[in-house]
């Protein structure tokens, strides 16, 4: 019994099979909302390489099973310092995954921006 419990040795007849999760694909739609002061700031905070949605997107894969979470999206775009005051998410919606499933961006992202007042 201890010679199979060892880390070196494992039985030979074991059958390991690995499936691929099953992929539920994504889009992104977004408007948010921001002053004329802090307007750069935002747009390079959101839609930059490394912003609010790469963030997002990198979260939102990164794990087998994980909820499509919207909610996610809002609190990366709405941080300290993004000089977003607001956002509407069109897309995505929250989606509950089982364990078998990867959330997938779709790679269709649609972002718009309006100056608005505080």
């Amino acid at each position: 019994m201890e010679a199979c419990n060892d880390s070196k040795v494992r039985p030979l007849n074991d059958k390991v099979i690995a499936v691929a999760p099953e992929r539920v694909t994504y889009d992104v739609e977004i408007k948010y909302y921001c002053t004329a002061d802090n307007e750069q700031t935002a747009i390079t905070a959101v839609e930059a390489s490394g912003g609010a949605l790469d963030m997002f997107n990198d979260w939102q894969q990164g794990k087998i099973g994980r909820d499509l979470n919207p909610d996610k999206l809002r609190s990366y775009c709405l941080a300290q310092n993004t000089g977003v005051l607001r956002m509407d998410i069109v897309s995505p919606v929250f989606t509950r995954l089982t364990e078998r499933q990867l959330a997938k961006f779709s790679g269709v992202m649609t972002v718009t921006h309006e100056v608005t007042e505080e």
